[in-house]
Formats: structure tokens, C-alpha cells, sequence
């Protein structure tokens, strides 16, 4: 309204010749938007006599045109479009690339002005959005100069954007956010337009707004992880992943291969050392690996691993996490994996027998016997392991008189054998005299060398029964010995144990032929030399058990060392009652597809009885083949023969009805079923049709030709089908099912992969050890395991009932690639102090249970072993000594007289270090206190002027003699340690303890100086005073106590006269003490802190 007022007030005085409009149109400033009259203007219009009349007029335009202007101060004469074209890249430096063709941000400049040409402008660009702000400079480096032309679009493109996003053209934001990826969320691209001459804006601040999204890489589904692939001729290898991008529609997929040459490094960092052997894009989510392609060396194991990227034309734009590599899986590539023959055993006593086999491969393979106590009930029990790398190998702690059965299994390169027959042995009864291993070691009565051995000697050792016995001491000969030594017993962390032999007989072989081997009964266990090793085994043991239930080595043989991790998994069974939509247990929002493609969750709707059958028939692979078969269609699928005898279908001897159901347990080692159809009339035409899921894949399953009256199908990776024999206008169908066995999920287990005594189950915390500085983060890799009761194998088990996921905190994170396994392994990194590993398990009730992997760090520091107020009496206790002994030394001077003083020390250090024998870590203590003051004044001689002159002559050396040493020392510490969780340390043996010692000696002495190559003459006398006692501190009852005493004062004396040379001859020798006085108390002390 206030523009048309000012175009009517305008048009009025022009047509009225009030003001000129030429000199009026100078006057205005189109680009401002502000109404000025220049002196042109006055100049013209002085020139004219203004009336009253004219003049009301002109007074009358300017003030409408002033209140126009205000009401248009916010109205700018450029127009600013942006545009943002999805998807947008997840760099900030993607936007700041000139050279991209492909850029997502687009900008149209519009001025509405018709009559303003070449007019220069500069742009000023705005990014906000989740916390992050910024906007270009003023001045940009590398921009181009900017000109509107009226009317005239101005596109700007990614060339002349580029610029203004540039990190040395911004401010606002510092280099480290600018160098990450863009959070996911919505973010405003502003533009603003200036004038550079004025610099006034010109535009408004206009936004366009795009979301930002991280799309997650392609999730791998076939080859599995860690699976086994046939050797075939000519060779055939489906490549097969599922994309997970969302708004991204072009996408091309990277297939990457790589060969691992050392099969003991983590395949992982395999193939990120080693160049790709096999490379290949495409745009499809399936790559066949056949003859054309590079040819696969049998027994290697290789990894792969799909790289997305997102195109935009020609062009690849970062828009996927991990810049789209999925993760790396791998599979093992060999021919068949031979078992060895004549595998046999031979039973060896009442707990322990041998088991052997022939293998003449140029290999060294891993043999694995698996043996369990044989039932009677149907149903066996648990397996236990064994694991070898030579022909032969010993099964230990048997029940006896107990029937066994056993398997081997093989363990090629990077495959294995299927398990052998199951064979069986018995153990000798407990009382079968060779089989006696009790107190006493019984020869092995079957040796035929009788032949003795000469000599024995210490040092040596020699066979009793099954034991090497180390002898220490041996007397005699010629085959009998008798002696001591000691035994190594291998149950109790091999302990050895002190033995004694009599009279035993040992042939040249060194095996004992006759007599027997004892152990030395010691109520004070000194018979066993390495005691503190069993009490440390029995201590940790018992830890062990009443932490986890049970023993580690019994969780490490039964939970962590099932071998069947390579198992492929059972089929999904889908539940029968899906009614509106499929089920995904898994909770994430991918598809499950079979190896065929097709969709497991496939809805399928079965009603059983003799009236008929509905199916809702979904596509297959065959599904032309479904033509003249419709289920849903009369006649009764009852079919009767001409002779009255109904139409079955025979199974195992059975037979069975229309729509009746077989159920059979699964067999992961059998899939092969046989049908045969009786009764119908011979003459009529036959066919038989296989469905799964209501759709056909006759092709698929059979193994024989369908048109005969028997059939055999193969059920593998299914586990339901329904079987249809066509006989001209009749059928009849039946239904087959595997059913696997329930189970139920009993613990989870944890344990590190380099530490595997550290183990922690459900609800309790594994200690880990994090990194010494902040610079680094540490890095663990894990196992996890079920204990599912019974104990299935993998293989026995269907990849939906066993779930593995973490959390940690404010996050959650699924494991799809181990859902089904036992056992998982997973590195974890400190970037959290806390992780959850969860399992869910079991069929057909699943239930939850976790373990929670805690970071710890070592805390190491210093600290004051002793309380302040007694390191501060010690301190100036020993400070007082020091000055008494300096004013002794100042006022009594000794020629000779030394002392030293080793000033009071107190250390202390705590730290945390991880336990090597459970899942806790230990809170360590150490301290230590020690100094002292000590005095020494060494023998030195005091003799009479007279006396000297006997020595000087040298007839004799007579005189006195003097000698002190003594000391005061302080001395303690402790080393303690305390169990994270506990409450008490261990080893809590702190002690402080101060005391003197030291004696002195004073005493005359003579020596015969004249013939004293003839006569050794040797006589003195003493007498020798000493200090004694002990002060010491309680660190419980905190009180310092003790005394100082002088034991009993003793004088003693020594002749010794003997002559030499030719005739030696002893006169005498005697010397004797006696003490002179009793025990002279100097003092107590007694103090309470």
C-alpha cells in the first residue's frame, strides 16, 4: 500500500508540473532504497515560482513519501535462492572441493532492479546447525568478483561456493571439528548478499535446509565367517552382502579378497598387511566367483570384505560410515580332510588308558578324542576333549571297571574330518592288582628284561610303573638298591613328592622289575619338597570354585573347549502361529535371507487335518512348475483305489495319511529322507512335488528322478517340507519336520584371549587392566562362551537361539555375524570404563545373561608406610643418637673410632595389577623402612712401657687390647595385597622393629716371640659385654613396645702351646667361658599412638 501511495503522489506531482522528473529520478539511490534530492534538483525547482497551491503539494509528496520509506526499510532489492541437493556429503571439505562437477549446493542471485548494470556485490555465507556455527570472512581468498546485472539471474555452483567454505576463508570453528565427519542431524546452508561499494546488505539472510545422514556399509552374508568351502572343479563361489543405505540410490560395491598366508595372526590384521590377490566392482549385491577369475590354492584360508561408494554421476561422494568397508570375513578353501586308520586303544589300568592311530599324511594335523562314560539310558553324556598333535595320546582320571566309548576327529590345515566310529574300552576293577596306583607304585609286571643294572647313582632316575623316580640318595649294586628320592605327580600342578625304595630290582632298561616305591608320610608335609606350589594349586582351586562353581581347568576343558566353533548352524525355524508379519529375533531392521535368496520370514498359514489343506503360495525358484497342482481344489485329497485300499505314503515302515505330519529330530550329519507311495493304481501317470514354504523346489530337494513311487529328498538348510505325490487327478501330501532339541542357557563365561585363567561367569565383573597414559587407549581381545544344558554342539543349534550383543553406556550394539555361536571373540578398546556382553539362548523359552567387563587403572603412587607421628619419634630419636655420638666423639677422642649413620628411609608405592588366576586384580601395598647409626672401633693394642720392651727385644708380645662394634638399626616394611571386592588384605604382615647390637671386647693376650718357628705359644684372656633387645611397633594395636638389655657379662680365656718343625707335638689347648653376671636391664619402653 505504501509503495502504490508513493507511485500516486509521484505520478500526481508529475502530471501537475509541480517538480521535473528527470531531475527527480537523480535523486533517488535505487540501490539503498532511500529518497534523496540532490542540488540538481533545488536547483530546478528554485527555478520555478512554488505557489501556496504547489507548494501544499510538494510538502504533501515528500511526507507520504518519508512514511513509505520507513514502511519499506526491510524490503532489499536482491533476492537470494539456495539449494542444497541430496544427498550431502558428510565433510565439510567436500564442500570446500572447486573441482567437484557434482556439488550439492546451488545458489541464485536475483536483482529486481531493471535499471542497475555491472553492479559488484560480495556473498557471505552461514552454516549452523547441532551445535556447530560458522560463517565465511569478509574477505575470501580464491573467490572470483560477483556481478548483478538487473534482472538478470546470478547461479552460482560448487566452483563458486567452494571458497566460502574453505577453513582458512571461516570462522567459528576450530580445525579438529572441521576435520571430523558432520554429526548426523539438520543443518541451514544462509547466503547474504552486500554491496562492495557501500557495504551495505542487500539481500536477507536466506537458508536452505538438508539433513545429513551416515549410511551404514553393506552387512556380509555369504561366504560365512570362519567357514569351510569345498574344493570343486571348475571352481564356483557366491560373494553375497545386503546394502544398508538409505538415501543413497547409486552405489557401486567393491569385492576385495585376500590370501592369509600365517594362519596363526588374527585374520583381520592379515588382510590389512597383505595386498588383495582378487579385485572387482559392480553394482550388484552378488558377485559369482567362477573359472574366469584368479584359481584358489587348496588349503589356504581367505578374507574378504565389500567396500560401498556412493556415485553422484561419475563422481564418488563419502557418505558411508568406516568410508563403506564392511567388515572382514573369512573361509577356509581345501579338498576333504582324511581320518586315520587303525585307530584302536589299549586299556592301562584302573584310570588311564592309551588310544593310537595310523596317519601317514606329510602334515602335522591336530588330532582331537572325544570319550564320554557310555549310557544305558539312551541319550549320552557330556563329551570330554583331548587334544594331540602325535599318533597317540593318553586319556587320564577314568572311573574304573567303567564303560567308555571315544571318536577321533582330524584337524587338517584350515579343514577337519568328520568323527570316526564311535569304539569303546573298559577300565580294570580298582582291585585288580595292575591297576593298583595307591600309596604304593606296583611294578608293571609284563616287563621281560631281567637283566640288572650294574650301578645306580645320584642324580639318575629310573620307571616305577608309570613314574619316573629322581633319586637322591642310593646305596648298592648289581641290579639292588635301596635309597631316597622323589616323584613328580602331574594331577596336583606337578608336585614332588619324597619316596623311599628298598631293595627294589631295576633292569638295565632302568624300569623297576621288582620290589615297590613308597611315599614318606610327613604329618608335617615336609615329604613334600614344593609345598607352598600345592598350597598355592589347592588355594586356587578352591578361589576358583567359589567364585565361578567350579574348578578353571574343569570351565576351560567343558565350556571354552568345545570344538565345534566351524559348525555351520542349524536352519531357522519360523514359529507356526506368524499371523500378520514376519518375526526377526534379531531386532535388526535387515532382511534374513536362505542361501537362495528367498526370505525366511516368508508367511506361511498350514491347517492340518483329513478336509483339506490351504496354503498361501509364494514365489520360487520353480514356480512354473506349480501348473495343474492346486492344493485348494476338489477332489478330496483322500484318494481311493479301485480295489477300496486307500492311497499312503509310506516313511521308515509307516504309513501316513493326507496331511499327516512326520516329526523327526535334526540330524546336523543327516539330511537324506526316502518316501514311497502305495496303493495307487500302477497304470496312472506319477509325479512327485517338493514344497517349502508353499512354493515348489522339487529341483531343489530331490535326489532321484520324481516320477516313480519312491523318493528321496535331501532336507539340508530346511527343516520343514511338504511332500505331494500327483497321481492323474489325485494327490495326497504329507508333511515332514526336524525338530531340533531344546535347550537351556545355563552361564556365560568370559575370559582374555592372552590371560585365559582370568575367567568371569554371569553376573560378576572381568578386571581388565587399562592403558599407563592418557595417549593411548588399551585393547583386549575376549572369548565368550555358553554352558547350555545339554551341552549341543553348534551345529545342533539354530542361528536365532543364540544372541550375542554389548552395551555400553547410552549404546547397544548387536553381534549379527556370531549370532548362533557358543563361542565368540571380540576385541574390546578402553574408549569406555564399562562394557555389558550379553547373551540371549535357548529353546524354546530364551533367556538373558551377561557379563560385565570393567577397565581398571593402575594407580600407581607413593605413599608413607609408617603413620606420621611414629616416622616423626624415629626420625628424632635416631637424630638425638647422631648428636650424642658427635659430642662423645668431641669430648672422649678414639684413635680409630668410625661412625656411620644411615639416615631414616621410608618408601612406600601402591599400585593395581591384575590377578593371573581369577577375573579381580589386586590392590598392591608395598613399604619399606630402614636406617640406622653403628659405631666400629677395631682391635687396638694398650701396652705397658716395660712390656714393649720384651717385644721390642723380642722375647714376647704382651698388652692389652680393646674392640667395639654395635649399632642401632631400624628395619620393616610389608608387602600386602588386597582383592578388589574384598574387604581384607592379604599377606597383612606389616612390622617396624628397632634394636641394638653389637659387644665390646676387652682383654690381654701374649705371644712367644723367640722360637717361634720351634713353638706356636698362643694366651689370652677377655672379657666381652654386649647390647641386646628389640623395640617394636604394632600396626594393629598401633602401640610401640620393647626393651634394651645386656646379656650376661662373659670371661673367657685361651692357652694353646704346640710345637713345630720336626717333632710336633701339642701341649696343650684349652679355652672356656664363663658368665660373670646376669642379664642388666637398661630399660623398657612402652607408647601408645
Amino acid at each position: 500500500m505504501a509503495k502504490l501511495l508513493r507511485l500516486h503522489v509521484l505520478i500526481f506531482t508529475i502530471y501537475k508540473g509541480g517538480i521535473p522528473f528527470k531531475g527527480l529520478r537523480a535523486g533517488i539511490l535505487r540501490q539503498n532504497q532511500i529518497l534523496s534530492i540532490n542540488a540538481d534538483n533545488l536547483q530546478s525547482l528554485s527555478k520555478k515560482s512554488i505557489g501556496p497551491k504547489r507548494l501544499e503539494i510538494v510538502f504533501l509528496w515528500i511526507l507520504l513519501a518519508v512514511n513509505c520509506l520507513v514502511a519499506t526499510a526491510q524490503s532489499f532489492p536482491v533476492q537470494v535462492i539456495p539449494q542444497v541437493s541430496p544427498p550431502p556429503p558428510i565433510f565439510f571439505s567436500q564442500y570446500a572441493n572447486a573441482s567437484t562437477a557434482n556439488g550439492p549446493l546451488r545458489l541464485q542471485i536475483i536483482l529486481n532492479d531493471l535499471e542497475i548494470n555491472n553492479r559488484e556485490i560480495r556473498l557471505k555465507a552461514y552454516f549452523q546447525g547441532n551445535g556447530i556455527s560458522f560463517q565465511s570472512n569478509d574477505v575470501i581468498i580464491g573467490s572470483r568478483p560477483l556481478f548483478l546485472e538487473g534482472g538478470v539471474p546470478l547461479v552460482l555452483t560448487n566452483e563458486e561456493l567452494a571458497p566460502y567454505f574453505r577453513f582458512e576463508n571461516i570462522t567459528g570453528i576450530s580445525p579438529t571439528v572441521y576435520g571430523q565427519v558432520i554429526p548426523e542431524g539438520a543443518y541451514q546452508f544462509c547466503y547474504e548478499v552486500y554491496d562492495v561499494l557501500t557495504g551495505n546488505r542487500l539481500s536477507q539472510k536466506s537458508c536452505a535446509v538438508s539433513v545429513i545422514f551416515q549410511n551404514e556399509p553393506p552387512f556380509l552374508i555369504s561366504p560365512r565367517n570362519r567357514t569351510f568351502i569345498a574344493e570343486n572343479n571348475p571352481q564356483n563361489i557366491i560373494f553375497q552382502w545386503t546394502p544398508r543405505s538409505i538415501n543413497v540410490s547409486n552405489v557401486e560395491y567393491e569385492l576385495s579378497m585376500v590370501e592369509i598366508w600365517d594362519n596363526q595372526i588374527d585374520p583381520q590384521a592379515a588382510f590389512l598387511s597383505s595386498p588383495p590377490v582378487f579385485q572387482t566392482s559392480t553394482t550388484a549385491t552378488t558377485y559369482v566367483y567362477g573359472p574366469s577369475d584368479p584359481l584358489l590354492l587348496s588349503g589356504k584360508n581367505y578374507a574378504w570384505r565389500i567396500q560401498a561408494k556412493a556415485k553422484q554421476g561419475a563422481e564418488e561422494i563419502g557418505l558411508f560410515k568406516n568410508q563403506g568397508y564392511s567388515e572382514i570375513f573369512y573361509f577356509s578353501f581345501a579338498g576333504s580332510c582324511d581320518l586315520p586308520i587303525g585307530i584302536s586303544h589299549k586299556v592301562k589300568g584302573s584310570s588311564n588308558t592309551n588310544i593310537f592311530w595310523d596317519d601317514f599324511t606329510t602334515d602335522i594335523p591336530e588330532y582331537t578324542i572325544r570319550y564320554r562314560q557310555k549310557s544305558n539310558q539312551g541319550g549320552g553324556n557330556e563329551w570330554f576333549l583331548n587334544r594331540t598333535t602325535t599318533n597317540q595320546t593318553t586319556l587320564w582320571d577314568l572311573k574304573p571297571g567303567t564303560t567308555y566309548e571315544y571318536q577321533l576327529k582330524k584337524k587338517c590345515v584350515v579343514t577337519g574330518s568328520e568323527w570316526s566310529t564311535v569304539q569303546q574300552f573298559t577300565t580294570f576293577l580298582a582291585d585288580n592288582e595292575t591297576s593298583v596306583y595307591q600309596c604304593g607304585i606296583t611294578p608293571n609286571f609284563s616287563l621281560t628284561n631281567k637283566e640288572p643294572l650294574p650301578k645306580l647313582s645320584t642324580g639318575e632316575s629310573f620307571i616305577a610303573g608309570d613314574f619316573p623316580i629322581n633319586v637322591l640318595e642310593v646305596s648298592g649294586s648289581n641290579g639292588r638298591f635301596t635309597g631316597k628320592g622323589y616323584v613328580t605327580i602331574p594331577y596336583l600342578n606337578s608336585i614332588k613328592v619324597g619316596v623311599e625304595f628298598t631293595n627294589v630290582s631295576i633292569n638295565t632298561d632302568k624300569h623297576m622289575s621288582e620290589g615297590a616305591v613308597n611315599t614318606v608320610y610327613d604329618p608335617n608335609l615336609a615329604s613334600i619338597l614344593d609345598v607352598d606350589e600345592v598350597v598355592d594349586t589347592v588355594t586356587d582351586v578352591y578361589d576358583a570354585v567359589a567364585d565361578l562353581g567350579a574348578s578353571v581347568d574343569d570351565i576351560l576343558k567343558n565350556v571354552f573347549g568345545d570344538d565345534d566353533e566351524n559348525e555351520e548352524n542349524a536352519p531357522r525355524i519360523e514359529s507356526e502361529d506368524i499371523e500378520d508379519k514376519p518375526i526377526n529375533p534379531t531386532g535388526d531392521n535387515i532382511a534374513d535371507l536362505d542361501t537362495n535368496g528367498n526370505n525366511r520370514y516368508a508367511h506361511v498359514d498350514t491347517t492340518s487335518g483329513d478336509s483339506g489343506n490351504t496354503s498361501n503360495t509364494t514365489s520360487g525358484p520353480n514356480n512354473n512348475d506349480n501348473e495343474g497342482v492346486n492344493l485348494n481344489s476338489s477332489p478330496s485329497l483322500e484318494s481311493v483305489t479301485t480295489t477300496n485300499e486307500k492311497v499312503v505314503i509310506e516313511f521308515n515302515g509307516t504309513a501316513y495319511n493326507n496331511n499327516d505330519v512326520i516329526t523327526v529330530p535334526y540330524d546336523k550329519d543327516n539330511s537324506h529322507y526316502a518316501f514311497l507311495l502305495k496303493n495307487y493304481p500302477k497304470d496312472d501317470s506319477l509325479n512327485w512335488q517338493v514344497l517349502y514354504l508353499g512354493s515348489d523346489y522339487t529341483s531343489k530337494h530331490v535326489t532321484n528322478e520324481p516320477k516313480y513311487d519312491n523318493l528321496g529328498i535331501d532336507m539340508k538348510k530346511v527343516y520343514s517340507l511338504d511332500i505331494v505325490a500327483n497321481y492323474n487327478d489325485q494327490k495326497i501330501k504329507v508333511t515332514i519336520k526336524r525338530e531340533l532339541e531344546d535347550f537351556n542357557l545355563v552361564d556365560i563365561y568370559a575370559k582374555p584371549e592372552d590371560s585365559p585363567r582370568r575367567i568371569a561367569k554371569t553376573g560378576k565383573k572381568l578386571y581388565l587392566k587399562g592403558s599407563a597414559t592418557s595417549l593411548t587407549k588399551a585393547n583386549r581381545k575376549l572369548d565368550f562362551s555358553v554352558n547350555i544344558s545339554p551341552n549341543l554342539s553348534t551345529g545342533d543349534i539354530s542361528v536365532q537361539d543364540i544372541i550375542w550383543y554389548y552395551e555400553k553406556p547410552n549404546s547397544q550394539y548387536n553381534l549379527g555375524q556370531n549370532y548362533g555361536d557358543k563361542d565368540i571373540h571380540i576385541s574390546l578398546t578402553e574408549q569406555d570404563k564399562t562394557y555389558w556382553v550379553k547373551a540371549k539362548a535357548g529353546n524354546p523359552e530364551s533367556m538373558e545373561k551377561a557379563i560385565e567387563v570393567v577397565w581398571f587403572d593402575t594407580n600407581r603412587s607413593t605413599y608413607n608406610f609408617l603413620p606420621p607421628n611414629v616416622n616423626a619419634l624415629l626420625s628424632d630419636t635416631f637424630k638425638e643418637i647422631e648428636n650424642n655420638f658427635d659430642l662423645m666423639g668431641k669430648y672422649i677422642p678414639i684413635a680409630g673410632m668410625k661412625f656411620k649413620l644411615d639416615p631414616i628411609k621410608t618408601e612406600g608405592l601402591k599400585y593395581n595389577e591384575e590377578d593371573p588366576n581369577s577375573r579381580l586384580y589386586k590392590q598392591y601395598e608395598q613399604g619399606s623402612v630402614k636406617g640406622g647409626i653403628s659405631a666400629e672401633l677395631k682391635k687396638i693394642q694398650i701396652t705397658h712401657p716395660v712390656l714393649k720392651i720384651l717385644s721390642e727385644v723380642g722375647i714376647a708380645d704382651i698388652g692389652l687390647y680393646v674392640k667395639i662394634k654395635a649399632a642401632i638399626v631400624a628395619k620393616g616394611g610389608v608387602e600386602r595385597f588386597k582383592y578388589i571386592e574384598h574387604t581384607e588384605f592379604e599377606n597383612n604382615n606389616p612390622f617396624l622393629e628397632i634394636g641394638p647390637s653389637g659387644c665390646i671386647e676387652a682383654g690381654v693376650e701374649a705371644k712367644l716371640l723367640v722360637a717361634r718357628d720351634l713353638v706356636d705359644f698362643d694366651v689370652r684372656g677377655f672379657a666381652m659385654g654386649c647390647l641386646a633387645g628389640k623395640i617394636k611397633y604394632g600396626f594393629l594395636s598401633k602401640k610401640l613396645e620393647g626393651e634394651l638389655y645386656i646379656p650376661p657379662v662373659v670371661l673367657g680365656g685361651k692357652v694353646k702351646i704346640e710345637t713345630k718343625g720336626t717333632l710336633e707335638y701339642e701341649l696343650i689347648d684349652w679355652k672356656s667361658t664363663i658368665s660373670i653376671s646376669d642379664k642388666i636391664e637398661l630399660g623398657k619402653i612402652e607408647k601408645q599412638f
